[in-house]
């Protein structure tokens, strides 16, 4: 009895006022509780009213096809039995961030990609209709607007300037809404590398991307990735994972990227495609050892006649060492530097000849004789003519025909396989030597597709029962 009262008595002690204390508090004085308002709370009270949530309503179609589309019944019966379609509703979440007072939002492009209803919640709770304004799939970004004011907005940054090994903050909404809290999780990690170059499971190349080992999960895609002065250095986009959650291997597009994105919305440049006339190649070692050079950068391998190249004096042998004072290194930046010039752009060319180093001024055109891209709402695909500067950049050796640009997602040309870059040059038959010959025969499908065309040098068939 004297035992269990002595147990009883150490763990529950009692005051001198008779009470039973179950736990003590430590006295904390203001200047030791200062000590936890550190630069990352700080950052995270200010830039937190600028992340928001994205939900989507995306309307999908499944096709399910007769178990009798089959050439052996098709000999019989004459005819296939027409395959059903369903439509279905998807939801989706995603993140975002403010960019501007009025309610200008920045986020990725697959968070918001065929959605039919989008809803921006802040974390106040307050829900706005969300329209997409301007998007690339290539880049991955989209700008959203809602119709708002004096909003909380964050400051882009300058990633050029991030630094391996520096911290960060990602901030976002991992799995949508837990326990319906419309507050952002926040996420703290370091700069593991910069410009990476990464290739999608779909094949898309981001060049130029920050990696962090911020952890970054489902539904944070879209949010912003902080530096220490709390602006937003890159837009979170995906991550590396095994799990499907974080492993330490997330990938950001940096705010250099961003800002061209916005600057192309801005001057409505973004579906203008620029010329310049050039092509490029990596400068090797055996390169470098035999024109002399240390530095490194890509060598011109061919110049158009008549183009912005031609017309500034490039020349092939030329090395591109910089472009705008950013450095070339390989073809990969090259082609991440150029592809964002628009009609009447201005490109300074640092470059070496033959023991010299010259600045050259090259004033980007359109290209001649291009017709307007074309979309078959039957294939779901976006065709272009066939020009120089396709052909090397999907290497094709056709010189006649119509060439994939876009296939969109569940579409009967994603279901048959067929590729951007995808050279088109019979359809059901007929010889395609333009986009109206393309609309011609498109507008004649009925029973089947029959596609005869080109991919990177081979050559591919396709037909399918419709």
């Amino acid at each position: 009895m004297v035992i269990v009262f002595f147990i009883f008595f150490f763990l529950f002690p009692v005051t001198s006022h008779g009470e039973t204390r179950l736990y003590y508090e430590k006295e904390v004085t203001p200047q030791e509780d200062s000590v936890r308002y550190t630069r990352i709370v700080k950052i995270v009270k200010e830039v937190t009213p600028a992340v928001v949530s994205i939900t989507i309503i995306q309307e999908k179609e499944m096709t399910f096809y007769s178990p009798f589309d089959d050439p052996f019944f098709d000999r019989f019966f004459g005819y296939n039995l027409p395959p059903r379609k369903y439509k279905y509703k998807v939801r989706g979440l995603g993140s975002g961030v403010i960019v501007s007072p009025d309610g200008y939002i920045i986020t990725n492009y697959h968070v918001v990609e065929d959605a039919t209803n989008i809803k921006v919640t802040l974390t106040s709770g307050k829900q706005y209709e969300g329209i997409v304004v301007a998007a690339s799939p290539e880049l991955d970004l989209a700008l959203v607007k809602i119709k708002a004011k004096n909003l909380p907005f964050a400051y882009l940054g300058d990633s050029k300037k991030t630094m391996i090994g520096e911290t960060v903050i990602a901030i976002g909404n991992p799995f949508g809404y837990l326990l319906s809290d419309s507050r952002p999780s926040v996420s703290v990690g370091v700069i593991s590398a910069t410009d990476r170059t990464v290739k999608s499971r779909e094949d898309k190349l981001f060049v130029n991307m920050l990696q962090t080992d911020a952890a970054i999960n489902p539904g944070n895609s879209g949010g912003p990735l902080l530096n220490l002065l709390g602006e937003v250095i890159g837009i979170n986009t995906f991550i590396f994972t095994k799990s499907g959650g974080s492993e330490g291997i997330g990938f950001a597009i940096p705010s250099s990227t961003v800002k061209k994105f916005l600057k192309k919305v801005k001057t409505h440049t973004l579906d203008m495609e620029g010329w310049i006339g050039l092509y490029v190649q990596d400068l090797t070692q055996d390169l470098k050892e035999t024109l002399n050079i240390e530095e490194n950068g890509v060598i011109v391998t061919d110049i158009e006649d008549n183009s912005p190249a031609d017309k500034a004096g490039i020349m092939p042998g030329d090395v591109i060492l910089s472009v705008n004072k950013e450095h070339v290194r390989n073809e990969m930046e090259w082609e991440s530097v150029t592809k964002f010039s628009s009609p009447g752009d201005t490109l300074n060319l640092y470059i070496y000849r033959e023991g010299d180093y010259l600045t050259k001024s090259v004033i980007v055109g359109k290209e001649p004789g291009i017709s307007s891209q074309y979309h078959s709402d039957i294939l779901g695909i976006s065709i272009s003519q066939i020009r120089p500067s396709l052909r090397r950049k999907y290497g094709v050796y056709s010189k006649e025909g119509v060439i994939v640009i876009t296939v969109d997602r569940h579409s009967r040309g994603e279901m048959f396989g067929l590729l951007p870059g995808d050279v088109i040059l019979q359809l059901n038959g007929r010889e395609i030597k333009s986009i109206q010959d393309f609309k011609e025969v498109e507008k004649s499908i009925k029973r089947y597709v029959e596609i005869i065309g080109e991919r990177r040098g081979s050559i591919y068939q396709i037909r399918v029962t419709l």
